[in-house]
């Protein structure tokens, strides 16, 4: 009985210690609704030298046809929020198996970073 009991601690223990699986995707740069699924995603991005906004193309591929809603949060080189009206929520309808790209220009010069927001939901229906 007690080498039961320690057989069955043991594979407790053990099922306990797996690491979940990893997103295939950057998490310092993307939050995304787990139940979207979303192949090849990427966030290039570069900074232009006429007007020192940042451009950013985030691009991927679809797993199933879904509508999706997205924005992009800006931060300064403190890492403060930059509010504006440009960050809002865009839908974006994704096919499967097919590319998509998305092209968001930062509001400021004075933005130096960025996240990627990725939902299938955004509450009460209202694009803000």
């Amino acid at each position: 009985m007690k080498k039961l009991l320690v057989l069955l601690f043991v594979v407790l223990i053990g099922g306990c210690a797996t690491t979940p699986a990893q997103p295939d995707y950057d998490t310092k740069i993307f939050f995304i609704d787990p139940g979207i699924k979303l192949q090849q995603l990427e966030a290039r991005h570069f900074t232009r030298e006429n007007d020192g906004h940042i451009l950013v193309n985030v691009s991927g591929i679809g797993t199933k046809d879904q509508t999706v809603y997205y924005k992009v949060d800006w931060f300064n080189e403190f890492g403060m929020p930059i509010k504006s009206i440009l960050s809002t929520w865009k839908s974006a309808k994704i096919v499967k198996n097919m590319p998509f790209n998305w092209d968001v220009v930062s509001p400021s010069p004075k933005a130096k970073s960025f996240k990627v927001l990725i939902t299938k939901d955004i509450g009460d229906g209202i694009l803000n």
